[in-house]
């Protein structure tokens, strides 16, 4: 489904205004539709801000455009990578401005601790 209104502040709307996908039936994907609302919520409920979800959705589009066979005539390059490379720039620029979501953080190993701290008996009875 998709909705956009600008007059509301909810974030799929901010998000939409953001990567320019606000007119129905003409969105950033290659196939031109858009991106679902569902897939909006996903990544806001994923990353935790509808920044960082913006950022997620370049990375979407990127993945996307990536897909699309690049063209060449007479040494003229015609193609739909720049459109990806132009989204994993967007990506980049909107988590260097509003930061990473341990979602994005690979684990190199070591111990997690979950808010809580498990204390061992040092003697057994």
């Amino acid at each position: 489904m998709f909705t956009y209104d600008p007059s509301q502040a909810d974030d799929n709307s901010k998000i939409r205004f953001a990567i320019g996908d606000n007119v129905a039936n003409y969105g950033a994907l290659p196939s031109k539709s858009n991106i679902q609302d569902e897939e909006l919520a996903a990544l806001v409920t994923r990353e935790g801000t509808w920044e960082l979800a913006t950022a997620a959705a370049f990375e979407m589009l990127a993945a996307a455009w990536a897909r699309e066979v690049a063209v060449s005539f007479d040494n003229q390059s015609y193609g739909r990578q720049t459109p990806s490379q132009r989204y994993e720039k967007l990506a980049a620029d909107w988590r260097a401005r509003f930061g990473e979501n341990s979602a994005h953080t690979e684990l190199q190993g070591g111990t997690i601790l979950l808010g809580f701290q498990q204390t061992w008996p040092t003697e057994y009875s």
